[in-house]
């Protein structure tokens, strides 16, 4: 399984974009970053959409993507309801824009909807999918994705303190995880429902207790503001807990191998 990292940051300018990523081409996480990293042919694949929850860094390029896929085809959504009713009411809302889930008719929308609960896993195209609840300012979802040759990816969205009881109900050979503000400003975090790098120590040692290992690890959603800090954060973390955790650029590749589980081949390869 081959992992296109489109975006990483939170906060968008010439070099920094909104989180996106791209499994095997065909199966995105978020749309932050969707259209603006790729061309129109590589969006032509792309044929489902997982979104973690509501915020607009984590859906801004539905607007577009459902643009440049009108009248060429179908995209499957997957979000709860809640997440989509936000979403049609806001960057949909015709007011300013278009109804994608609608559009060009009701009958045969470009966008369709499938509702998500936690703990309910699905099967798209080979990949079994779990989703689960993780701890955010609003109701948000983690995705496990295993592909059809066995490994697994845990992409955890936006995910604050206790979300770590949750990732423990999977066995991932990576953990995509945000880091969203240094640990200097850990009220800040525990306020918005994110985390530091302690504050993330703390939620791998809930995984360690449950499963006995730690994955890699690709922390995302950075603050660019606060690189600096964050990334010493993490080093400090990493050496304590004798793990690998990188901070991928943008167009960086994140591929799980498909051995054993005892051999938990995977390689992050770190861009810019």
């Amino acid at each position: 399984m081959e992992i296109k990292v489109l975006g990483t940051r939170q906060g968008e300018s010439s070099n920094s974009h909104f989180v996106s990523l791209l499994v095997d081409d065909v199966i995105a996480l978020d749309a932050g970053n969707l259209t603006s990293a790729l061309s129109l042919k590589e969006q032509s694949v792309v044929r489902h959409i997982l979104v973690t929850h509501r915020h607009y860094d984590h859906i801004k390029d539905l607007a577009t993507f459902g643009f440049n896929s009108l009248g060429r085809g179908r995209t499957k959504i997957y979000c709860s309801s809640e997440t989509r009713e936000a979403i049609e009411t806001t960057i949909f809302n015709t007011d300013i824009w278009l109804n994608f889930f609608t559009l060009p008719n009701p009958v045969s929308p470009t966008f369709i909807h499938v509702s998500v609960e936690p703990g309910s896993p699905f099967i798209i195209e080979g990949y079994n999918i779990l989703p689960l609840r993780v701890i955010h300012s609003v109701p948000a979802l983690a995705y496990a994705i295993t592909s059809p040759n066995g490994g697994t990816l845990l992409y955890s969205g936006d995910s604050g303190v206790g979300s770590g009881s949750a990732w423990a109900a999977t066995k991932p050979d990576v953990l995509v995880v945000e880091i969203t503000f240094p640990d200097t400003l850990v009220d800040s975090a525990l306020s918005f429902g994110h985390l530091t790098p302690e504050l993330l120590a703390g939620e791998l040692n809930t995984f360690r207790d449950v499963q006995g290992y730690l994955p890699k690890i690709a922390a995302v959603h950075i603050n660019p503001y606060y690189e600096n800090e964050i990334v010493a954060g993490v080093a400090n973390i990493a050496r304590r807990l004798s793990v690998d955790i990188s901070i991928p650029q943008e167009g960086a590749i994140i591929t799980v191998g498909a051995e054993s589980k005892a051999n938990r081949r995977t390689r992050i390869d770190v861009i810019g």
